[in-house]
């Protein structure tokens, strides 16, 4: 009897300590993560790629050719079908249309070993960044010049990816370009590099890439061919060609009457490009160095929705500080948060409708029909009436916790209503209150903080794009943006409902 009450004694201390460590390790494993990417138990999204020394090559490999061979059946781009004269054992990449397997991730893994050790004993040269894909000396090259402002240079890059793809070129990310409105600091860049605002790793991994420095190593201050998606009519296109240039170390080929000079040829495209034949077809150019000019909206992008949402991630730290903010200020661990992105100020008003926001609605002072509904929708809106209206849409979603990420200052009649009908809101005064100054909380977790309006704007974003509700504003290109990657990521995120649902419809 001894003995078998000693065997059950040690029987149900073993229960007793896998139940322990399987709680333990529950309650633990969110955390871990919370230091990687974000929190996957609240979000309930899986990153393709991580940072290599935080989970090793082994995990890093099952991430890459685990998860994405299930999801786009290993390809690069599902869209993309080239020929077997395009096709070559010696390249990786788009070449062989596949994402890479175990032994590129061990390449990739050294290359950032590498930079790391490059960047901490390198003075006065661009870091070197990580790449899945070795790109040859004399592998053909795209960089393109993006138009208007940050929101439509991110969609704009989205269209060089692609059409990179295509043209099996390597892409030259260029610089981001800050706001025209935006105040510039005597002696600030006024651009903002890509590995500053996108996870680079995650991006590498897509295609071919190298960083736009690489222009004057590889070209020198000539260019073979301009790719040209729009005649340079405005003097800002015009202006954005000439500080690239500059700054690429690229000769001069525009004089002030938008005569091209320099190149050898130039392929003029304005219609927009809908698959890999038709690019090749436009654009068949040999020439080494290519340069795009201004793609937006040019490209058929529809068929590579996923990669894109799943590559053109935020970067690390920039994710890590808007789920900070959602673990400090958007409810308890797991509860659904909204974001609305509220974008018509006068300024909008003034440009798209003809007249403020704040005025009475006049039709024969709308000269673009298109814009009649969302114009009658918002000139001479009654802030009670949108109060009243997003409160009972949040009610009938069970939502407490709202952020309004918007251009409308917070001490104007519009936020005082909302803030008094949506006692859960939250604006940028209290993202800048959480992540936008050094704090000890940041200090912990290894974040510095917010540190420009761009970065504001970006992290607003990502707010939007892991909420489990966002409502967006039509005609906004920064609506239009969260809603793309929201699209492809809808089936990595359980919570969300939808992509969008538009602020219009509503009213």
């Amino acid at each position: 009897m001894r003995c078998l009450s000693s065997k059950l004694a040690v029987a149900a201390l073993t229960v007793c300590t896998v139940v322990l460590v399987t709680l333990v390790t529950r309650a633990l494993v969110p955390r871990l993560q919370d230091l990687v990417d974000l929190p996957v138990e609240r979000y309930g999204f899986r990153q393709l790629a991580v940072d290599p020394p935080a989970l090793g090559l082994h995990h890093l490999s099952k991430l890459v050719a685990g998860s994405s061979s299930r999801d786009t059946g290993g390809k690069i781009s599902e869209h993309v079908k080239l020929g077997p004269a395009q096709s070559s054992s010696k390249d990786i990449g788009i070449a062989s249309g596949r994402l890479p397997d175990s032994k590129d991730v061990a390449h990739f893994v050294d290359v950032a070993t590498a930079a790391r050790a490059a960047t901490a004993t390198t003075t006065g040269s661009a870091s070197i960044l990580p790449t899945f894909f070795p790109v040859g000396p004399k592998a053909p090259l795209l960089l393109p010049v993006l138009p208007f402002g940050p929101n439509n240079q991110f969609r704009a890059f989205r269209d060089a990816l692609v059409l990179a793809q295509w043209l099996n070129r390597t892409l030259l990310v260029p610089p981001f370009f800050k706001h025209h409105t935006a105040a510039i600091a005597d002696g600030e860049e006024e651009t903002v590099e890509a590995e500053n605002i996108f996870d680079w790793s995650q991006l590498a991994s897509l295609q071919p890439l190298l960083p736009w420095k690489e222009w004057r190593r590889r070209c020198g201050t000539s260019l073979d061919v301009i790719f040209q998606f729009t005649t340079v009519n405005q003097r800002g296109l015009f202006v954005r060609i000439q500080k690239l240039f500059q700054i690429a170390g690229v000769a001069a080929v525009f004089s002030d009457t938008e005569a091209i000079r320099e190149p050898r040829e130039v392929a003029a495209n304005f219609k927009a490009v809908m698959s890999p034949q038709e690019a090749q077809q436009r654009f068949p150019s040999s020439g080494q160095c290519a340069v795009l000019l201004f793609p937006y909206r040019h490209v058929d992008i529809s068929h590579n929705t996923l990669e894109l949402a799943l590559h053109l991630r935020r970067g690390k730290r920039l994710q890590r500080l808007a789920a900070h903010f959602v673990a400090t200020a958007m409810g308890s661990v797991g509860e659904a948060f909204a974001v609305l992105h509220w974008r018509y100020n006068n300024e909008w008003g003034g440009v798209w409708c003809h007249q403020p926001v704040d005025g009475t609605y006049t039709e024969g002072k709308l000269t673009n029909p298109n814009y009649r509904p969302i114009c009658r929708s918002i000139v001479g809106l009654n802030v009670t009436r949108l109060s009243y209206v997003l409160s009972q849409f949040l009610r009938s979603r069970q939502i407490r916790h709202v952020y309004v990420a918007t251009p409308v200052s917070d001490f104007t009649p519009l936020m005082a209503a909302l803030r008094a009908s949506l006692p859960h809101m939250a604006s940028s005064r209290d993202l800048l209150a959480a992540v936008g100054e050094k704090n000890s909380a940041l200090q912990r977790a290894h974040l510095s903080p917010i540190s420009s309006n761009f970065e504001l704007s970006i992290v607003e974003q990502e707010l939007a794009t892991i909420a489990s509700t966002f409502i967006g504003s039509k005609q906004s290109t920064w609506s239009s943006n969260v809603e793309f990657e929201r699209r492809g990521l809808m089936n990595r995120m359980p919570a969300f409902k939808e992509p969008v649902v538009w602020v219009n419809d509503l009213l």
